[in-house]
């Protein structure tokens, strides 16, 4: 229902602009990478996952350009969250983990581009804003989990437990984007988005207890917050000129 519901409201924003010269309608694909930014309360400070970069966006979008400086965009993407979290080790890249599942959800976004600045036919910089709509999807890997590994000269016990929070949320995002005209039927996009959301999208608890010493507990919350850095391809698949009245 949510679906058809964002469907029909981009289709009323675009259906609602004056009409201008000549429209384009492009069909592309996105790829990118990201850091993805999480909250951590733990007082012993042995449990780290904050900033976990590498974690990959892709999918489709729909753009449909009023004229040469205004668009509008919206897609359909798969977006990643947090994987797991981790204990230090001796070495702080030695360190073992505290288990979680590897979380997706759907992200729908919509957003406006306007062109900043334009050097040549081919090359053009946009800034982009807008919302994304993200539906939970799927959980792949045991949400409960518990072990024990060596930190320093001590054998450390834990157990975790993960929590999904919020199914279905909003986001606020916004960026922007280098686009190269390859071609009169290609564009190619670099872009940078940061995207911060409002709501506890998951939890994760882990407790924790060194031979002689008191049990610790540790908390790591994702909102979805993240910068992402990605490459799309632009494909134009319909352009519609007004007729001169």
């Amino acid at each position: 229902m949510k679906t058809r519901l964002i469907l029909l409201v981009s289709a009323l924003i675009v259906c609602s602009f004056q009409l201008q010269a000549q429209h384009r309608v492009y069909l592309g694909g996105q790829f990118g990478l990201g850091i993805e930014y999480q909250s951590k309360t733990d007082p012993a400070d042995l449990v780290y996952s904050t900033n976990r970069f590498g974690h990959s966006t892709y999918g489709s979008t729909l753009r449909y350009e009023l004229d040469d400086k205004y668009g509008f965009e919206i897609g359909l993407l798969k977006e990643p969250l947090m994987k797991t979290v981790r204990l230090r080790g001796a070495d702080f890249e030695k360190g073992f983990e505290a288990g979680s599942p590897t979380i997706s959800y759907l992200r729908f976004p919509i957003r406006l581009n306007v062109r900043a600045w334009k050097l040549n036919d081919r090359l053009a910089l946009y800034v982009s804003g807008g919302a994304s709509h993200l539906r939970y999807q799927f959980e792949a890997g045991p949400t409960y989990s518990a072990g024990s590994g060596d930190f320093e000269q001590d054998k450390i016990s834990y157990r975790s437990d993960f929590t999904v929070l919020d199914k279905y949320t909003w986001m606020l995002e916004g960026g922007t984007s280098l686009s190269y005209k390859l071609t009169n039927k290609f564009n190619v996009d670099a872009s940078v988005n940061y995207m911060g959301g409002f709501a506890d999208l998951t939890r994760t608890d882990v407790l924790y207890k060194a031979q002689g010493r008191q049990e610790q507990q540790a908390t790591v919350v994702s909102r979805g917050d993240k910068l992402s850095f990605n490459v799309g391809i632009r494909y134009r698949v319909l352009e519609l000129r007004k007729r001169n009245e």
